[in-house]
């Protein structure tokens, strides 16, 4: 994921990412546009849970140096929650 060298993934991360493969390649092989965009909703879904096991992971590791996802998102995109 990311600038992570694949070898430095963890096992949880690459199964959340096999997962993802495996939604693209389905979604490929299907005609109907519906299932299509349902397989690439859940190859999005599968790539940001693996993102967000990297940073738990991350977190684990350096403890402080992350910021919860939520928070990053709170703090850096909406104005109100900085009062």
């Amino acid at each position: 994921m990311g600038n992570v060298p694949e070898k430095d993934v963890s096992p949880r991360v690459q199964e959340c990412l096999a997962h993802a493969t495996e939604c693209r390649i389905r979604a490929a092989a299907v005609a109907d546009p519906h299932i299509r965009f349902t397989f690439e909703i859940a190859a999005n879904q599968w790539r940001i849970i693996a993102k967000q096991i990297e940073q738990l992971e991350a977190e684990r590791r350096n403890p402080g140096r992350w910021l919860p996802h939520s928070v990053y998102l709170r703090e850096h995109d909406d104005p109100e929650a900085k009062r």
